[in-house]
């Protein structure tokens, strides 16, 4: 069995407080209604879903997985040696997005995709002075009809921070069509999106939002 703790509305499972696990027996996974929409999270709970197992093996969680889950619970990951610190700047930053089809249950979608790519031929860290625990890497920044919101994730661990030779992470961020505009939901109406990693951003996509 996997679980996931997040601050805000949980449930109980076994004693803990938790926001969503797998179950093993079942292969089902149960979520808060408070993530449902927080695809980071669910991409957890698939994760432990295609392993079959709980637990939170390094290898999966924290390097090959490590751009399209978060898993403060992990514990700490450490790079390998032969790196070097660089500032977001020298990493490529870029960013796309989309409103996809409507899908069978009348709910849409506006997908933003980013990636960051080293284009060293040697291993980086991202090096961000002033947020030495815990910095803020893949973020969005989105204007609209509603106003404006703009968010990061943050590193829990350094394997978000690393970057092998010529290397590309990518992080997507998905927002329901609502009436309001938040971290998961995103209103009807012309807006400007871009993709960020640390304080570098892309450029702005232009998305006309229809329900």
């Amino acid at each position: 069995m996997g679980w996931y703790r997040v601050p805000g509305p949980q449930f109980q499972l076994n004693g803990d407080a938790v926001a969503g696990f797998w179950n093993s027996k079942s292969d089902a996974i149960v979520l808060a209604d408070s993530v449902l929409e927080d695809g980071s999270i669910v991409r957890h709970e698939m994760l432990h879903a295609l392993l079959q197992r709980g637990g939170h093996p390094v290898e999966q969680f924290l390097e090959a997985c490590a751009s399209v889950v978060t898993c403060p619970a992990c514990g700490p990951w450490h790079p390998p040696p032969g790196y070097t610190l660089v500032p977001p700047e020298s990493l490529t930053t870029g960013s796309h997005a989309q409103l996809m089809s409507a899908e069978s249950d009348g709910q849409r979608w506006l997908a933003l995709e980013i990636t960051v790519t080293n284009a060293a031929q040697h291993a980086v860290v991202l090096d961000y002075p002033g947020h030495p625990e815990k910095p803020p890497i893949f973020g969005f920044d989105i204007r609209g009809p509603l106003g404006g919101l703009i968010t990061s994730e943050i590193a829990f661990d350094s394997s978000t921070l690393y970057f092998a030779p010529l290397a590309t992470k990518t992080w997507r961020y998905e927002f329901l069509v609502a009436p309001d505009l938040s971290y998961t939901h995103v209103p009807v109406g012309q807006h400007f999106i871009r993709g960020g990693y640390a304080n570098a951003w892309a450029a702005w996509d232009t998305v006309d939002v229809r329900p």
